[in-house]
């Protein structure tokens, strides 16, 4: 009976130091969490590459929102000494070797830039190009009836060629009733149906006439002018904001960040609000940001035959819409007074880098509408670029999007300008000519292990293909 009870005392020291020994156990969480890319710049244009989560303050919908990361994405590589590269062997083309670059695209709105205007930072412009990395990406598109473009390309030479034909489409004083009149006036007298303005134009610019019927005429002219200076703007306009939805639409298809440096003298904007929400979203979808270049207008006023009655007026008409569109697609406004330079060496300062924000997610951020956004970094000297809204696409289009097939994810990686390196490839074509007068053309693939996978000592895989011409 002892014994027993000396047993059954071991078995329960046993189990209960066993028990005692089990670790405790764990609960794993997750945090869903939205992407925000910003770039954080001090006064002179350069990143500030040394943020932390707990720099940023998020406020999306007014409400501030917790940063889980705040990853540095650095574009531009520091070393002046590039990597050797393996030439592939005689005859193949190879994606072993390439590497990502910056996506930017170099819009020249030519129904408002006047003749010749574009011309004085087409210096300034080339360096930019010449500066840019060997990776980089740059397409034109110009804007207005017939105005030259190309697609994405590193032809530098190419690019140039294509900078030099814009020269500007922008009519100046195409009235023949040669009466003075400022934009900023005109408006004023059409959008807010301001009588009293009406009535002290007519009295300037008919101030010499003296029968009544000459004044009355005189009267007449000036009404008409105004409302043509007013849809000769407005119609400039709307090719302009045509063509950004365009751009922004196309721009869309491809999924990387991209850079779109728009050069103007600037736009009306007769519906703002409206506009820029529709503008700042397609911005959005297309992970676009936008650095806006306004030429000076007063460099290129040496057609028109008299002074502009307020200058100052129709240049900030024109400025309004241009600044407010810069900053609802992360970008700014630059104004050009000189060459310009300066400024593009500031726009590539700031392209070099940005920062991959995690921010913690609400469940009403993926309802496919817009939401606004404000970021803050509050140290001295720091400013931030980021979008003044979010629209993230619905979550049961983000599920299709992740099952897509092979077939559309292959079709999307081919018409994307940037290289796909994830599968190393070597192509060679030659063509044989067969029996009689028809002509093969034959493609070889090559398709290696991955540098990545050491362990995989396998011959690479060739397959052959060949089709008739």
């Amino acid at each position: 009976m002892t014994f027993l009870c000396v047993l059954c005392g071991l078995c329960g020291l046993h189990f209960v130091k066993a028990f005692a020994q089990q670790p405790p156990p764990a609960f794993k969480s997750s945090v869903e969490v939205t992407s925000v890319d910003v770039t954080v710049v001090d006064t002179n244009g350069k990143p500030i590459s040394n943020l932390a989560p707990a720099d940023f303050v998020v406020r999306i919908d007014n409400n501030v929102r917790r940063v889980v990361t705040a990853e540095w994405v650095q574009l531009t590589s520091d070393n002046d000494r590039p990597a050797p590269v393996v030439a592939p062997p005689e005859g193949y083309s190879t994606n072993e070797n390439s590497i990502g670059g910056r996506l930017i695209v170099m819009a020249i709105d030519q129904p408002n830039i006047r003749f010749g205007g574009a011309m004085a930072i087409a210096k300034a412009a080339n360096a930019f190009v010449d500066r840019l990395q060997p990776a980089d990406r740059i397409a034109i598109a110009g804007i207005g009836p017939g105005a030259p473009a190309t697609p994405f390309t590193t032809d530098r030479a190419r690019i140039k060629q294509t900078l030099s034909r814009m020269a500007g489409q922008k009519m100046v004083q195409r009235s023949l009733l040669n009466r003075n009149i400022g934009l900023s006036e005109a408006l004023q007298v059409v959008d807010r149906s301001d009588s009293e303005m009406l009535k002290q134009i007519q009295q300037r610019e008919c101030a010499t006439e003296n029968s009544p019927g000459a004044r009355e005429a005189c009267n007449t002219e000036v009404e008409l002018q105004i409302h043509q200076i007013t849809t000769d703007a407005k119609h400039e306009a709307d090719q302009t904001i045509q063509a950004l939805r365009d751009l922004f639409i196309g721009l869309r298809a491809i999924d990387a960040p991209k850079t779109l440096i728009f050069i103007s003298e600037g736009f009306i904007l007769s519906d703002l609000a409206s506009t820029l929400v529709d503008l700042g979203s397609l911005a959005a979808a297309a992970r676009t940001s936008l650095y806006a270049l306004q030429l000076d207008q007063a460099l290129f006023d040496v057609a028109t035959a008299t002074m502009p009655r307020n200058p100052f007026g129709d240049r900030r008409a024109a400025t309004e819409g241009l600044d407010m569109l810069a900053g609802a697609a992360r970008g700014t406004l630059f104004t050009v007074t000189g060459s310009g330079e300066a400024l593009f060496s500031r726009i590539e300062a700031e392209l070099s880098g940005y920062y991959q924000l995690g921010v913690e997610s609400d469940p009403r951020d993926r309802d496919g509408k817009p939401h606004p956004i404000r970021v803050d970094v509050p140290r001295r000297g720091a400013v931030v670029r980021s979008r003044r809204q979010i629209l993230n696409a619905p979550s049961d289009e983000v599920a299709a999007r992740a099952a897509r097939s092979p077939r559309r994810a292959m079709a999307a990686a081919l018409g994307s300008p940037l290289l796909s390196s994830a599968l190393p490839l070597r192509v060679a074509s030659f063509s044989l000519q067969g029996p009689g007068t028809t002509h093969r053309r034959r493609w070889s693939r090559s398709a290696t292990s991955s540098p990545t996978r050491p362990a995989d000592r396998s011959r690479p895989k060739r397959s052959t293909r060949a089709y008739r011409r």
